[in-house]
């Protein structure tokens, strides 16, 4: 089978399917064991996503095999605290101004910076720590956004690192920490992968409320 055409998806009802893609208008559950077409009206198309941006799979790879793979890493145990609930946002306005800093060198005038910007199309997610990069002697976390698995930089203490370092500018996008976990949610220390993954998509859909 190649695996490429082996996506995840979350149906009407916001759980999370395995699925062939055939072709635009024709997707296999896997999940069925008798190659049962799944209905395509009842995929949330927005969210299908290769099997391989979710786990590692070799691009060939027998049906079985996929499919015993696939529920073996969704049943894997997580830990709720670990995860975090983010806002990911996106920069608008941004705004940078130099301001005389009443130094000179030379008789040469010496400049501050100051910035200005708007945070706009807010949306809740659920964060996983993913791992640190490095730039100018800076350690920045980037974290992994748990339905569609894209890394973002985590925007709080080190924005003044951010702003010096990674060059701000109107369309991008980052996430703050709400100091809220999954675990303040669901009052469950553990979930399984594959519902951590269905709360994940909740969260994008209406957002969590305590």
């Amino acid at each position: 089978m190649n695996t490429e055409k082996v996506f995840t998806a979350f149906n009407k009802e916001g759980k999370e399917i395995l699925l062939y893609r055939k072709d635009n208008n024709t997707y296999i559950n896997l999940l069925s064991g008798n190659n049962d077409i799944y209905p395509k009206e009842n995929i949330d198309i927005e969210t299908l996503l290769p099997l391989n941006k979710s786990m590692y799979i070799f691009k060939n790879t027998l049906k079985d095999r996929v499919v015993k793979m696939y529920l073996k890493d969704r049943s894997k145990i997580i830990d709720t605290d670990n995860i975090i609930i983010g806002e990911k946002v996106t920069i608008t306005n941004f705004d940078r101004k130099a301001v005389e800093s009443g130094w000179y060198f030379y008789n040469i005038p010496l400049y501050n910076y100051e910035y200005k910007w708007d945070l706009t199309k807010k949306e809740l997610g659920l964060y996983l720590y993913f791992n640190k990069i490095k730039k100018n002697g800076y350690e920045f976390d980037l974290y992994k956004n748990l339905f569609n698995h894209k890394t973002y930089y985590m925007f709080d203490a080190i924005t003044n690192k951010l702003i010096k370092y990674q060059n701000l500018e109107n369309g991008m996008e980052y996430v703050i920490d709400t100091t809220s976990t999954l675990k303040d949610i669901v009052k469950e220390p553990y979930l399984e992968k594959k519902l951590v993954y269905e709360a994940a998509n909740d969260a994008r859909k209406k957002g969590f409320k305590n």
